[in-house]
């Protein structure tokens, strides 16, 4: 067989794509970043009552990690 050209000689590459893959990358893509912005929110919040908690500690002249533990107990939180 003979073959004119060079065709014969370049590498070919054949991808079959299929639309659902690309969708569902793109869907977790969106829920991944939903998740990450829920999860900052909660830590930003998470802060605020920190802080919170110590500010209301101090102007009551007791200890933060009492308040916290009476506030667990109360909540019934493991810590």
């Amino acid at each position: 067989m003979i073959k004119y050209g060079y065709g014969h000689l370049l590498n070919r590459v054949i991808i079959v794509a299929n639309e659902k893959p690309q969708e569902e990358v793109k869907k977790l893509n969106r829920e991944l970043k939903q998740t990450k912005a829920a999860l900052s929110d909660m830590a930003v919040k998470a802060m605020v009552l920190e802080n919170m908690l110590a500010i209301y500690a101090e102007s009551h002249g007791e200890d933060p990690e009492e308040v916290k533990k009476k506030l667990a107990s109360l909540l019934h939180i493991e810590r």
